[in-house]
């Protein structure tokens, strides 16, 4: 019969973000018992408390702590953070499309942060707040959500 211990085990190593998470102490180990509680239960064919897969987290995550700083196979180079930003999002029409990829690329120009996400019924427009009016001349039609203020 298997155990809790090492189906969780087996989970995790099935998983690179979940062991990375777990050797950094990233998670919220009660949170993350209860997103792995349906496929241990599914490993195991049995049911499982919440509190038992916590304290194998728990362990597991002692013992990956034990054996140091883990080895991942990516590095960080380089971290960007942008302040002071805006979100617009508009419902996807071909003027709005033709509209948003004018604005991104007079952001682009300007050298400006600037991120376009075009979806199956939306597009959204993430950039820096002193070209929110900008914006406004580029795009005809107003924002279905606009957020301001966001840092």
């Amino acid at each position: 019969m298997k155990k809790i211990s090492n189906v969780l085990q087996e989970l995790v190593e099935e998983n690179h973000f979940v062991k990375v998470g777990l050797s950094y102490k990233l998670f919220n180990l009660t949170q993350l018992a209860f997103f792995l509680q349906p496929l241990l239960e599914t490993r195991l064919k049995k049911k499982i408390k919440v509190s038992a897969i916590v304290m194998n987290l728990s362990r597991y995550q002692r013992g990956l702590l034990k054996q140091g700083q883990f080895n991942s196979d990516f590095k960080i180079k380089t971290l960007t953070v942008h302040g002071n930003l805006f979100t617009a999002s508009f419902s996807k029409t071909p003027s709005v499309h033709k509209e948003a990829n004018d604005f991104y690329e007079f952001l682009n120009r300007e050298g400006s942060f600037v991120t376009v996400t075009d979806s199956g019924k939306e597009i959204t427009i993430i950039a820096e707040a002193k070209y929110i009016d900008e914006m406004k001349n580029f795009i005809e039609v107003d924002p279905v959500n606009l957020v301001e203020n966001i840092s």
